[in-house]
């Protein structure tokens, strides 16, 4: 098993990943508060 910098194997990351855009995705079709357009930007970035 290979293991990033993080310690995170790459199966791991890849959920992560697939489950951070897909909440991006959410909150951008939703109305969005300021607090969750905050939370949008650093789920997007992440």
């Amino acid at each position: 098993m290979e293991m990033n910098i993080k310690g995170i194997d790459k199966e791991m990351h890849r959920k992560i990943a697939a489950t951070l855009f897909n909440q991006t995705w959410d909150l951008i079709e939703k109305s969005r508060n300021p607090d969750k357009n905050d939370l949008m930007i650093s789920v997007s970035q992440a």
